[in-house]
């Protein structure tokens, strides 16, 4: 895929929320953005190509949808270590044999990200 002519907008992440593993609750990594097509994270180890796995993203310490809880089928596009130099980020798409709650990413879009175009000096 070209990422400049990406099929869906990112959506970056203004706060870091903890995406857990369906199988064990265990933290997978943390949020950086999300879209209609899937998500990025980051985690302190790479992902591996091709991974399918069940997360849920755990808002229950935060102000807005503590309430909702979904689970996101999704299967690791890349991996990498990060720009920074600490940890990993990783791309993962939504798994296509699983529906997605299309509202509820919607509701995660709405509440806790800006999209990465967004520039306040225009």
């Amino acid at each position: 895929m070209n990422l400049h002519n990406r099929e869906y907008e990112r959506n970056n992440v203004f706060i870091y929320l903890r995406l857990l593993n369906c199988a064990d609750d265990s933290v997978f990594g943390y949020l950086l953005d999300i879209s209609d097509g899937g998500l990025k994270l980051m985690s302190n180890e790479p992902k591996t190509f091709g991974e399918a796995v069940c997360l849920r993203i755990d808002l229950s310490d935060s102000e807005l949808l503590s309430h909702r809880s979904v689970y996101l089928h999704v299967v690791c596009s890349w991996s990498r270590k990060s720009e920074e130099g600490k940890g990993y980020d990783s791309g993962f798409h939504f798994n296509e044999e699983f529906p997605v709650d299309n509202s509820f990413i919607a509701s995660i879009i709405d509440s806790y990200t800006y999209l990465t175009e967004y520039n306040p000096n225009t």
